[in-house]
């Protein structure tokens, strides 16, 4: 018996990431790249890359400050002026882990 076999489109998995904060006076440095082919409805745009950098520093136990720069590039359709555009943005946080302070006092206990 044959079983007949389809080609399928999907996207690539979500990411995940650890939630703990960045260990006190550490640097943590991340690079991420998506590059995604847009919908007919972008059209004249096609497709986008994404790349995204992030610089987190462990300020205080469980406390850590970031600044995340992503860089976007959108390409156009032959004819359209600009072929291409781009843009760099920036983020400021502050992550607390208080979820991980609970388990670390509940392990002390024992």
């Amino acid at each position: 018996m044959l079983i007949p076999v389809h080609a399928t489109l999907a996207q690539q998995p979500f990411v995940t990431d650890d939630a703990d904060a960045t260990e006190q006076g550490t640097l943590h440095f991340e690079f991420s790249n998506e590059f995604d082919v847009l919908p007919v409805s972008a059209f004249p745009n096609l497709r986008q890359n994404t790349a995204s950098f992030e610089l987190a520093f462990g300020l205080f136990e469980n406390v850590e400050v970031s600044v995340e720069a992503p860089l976007i590039t959108v390409f156009n359709a032959r004819g359209t002026t600009p072929r291409g555009v781009f843009g760099l943005g920036a983020q400021v946080g502050v992550s607390v882990d208080f979820r991980g302070a609970r388990q670390r006092e509940r392990n002390k206990e024992d």
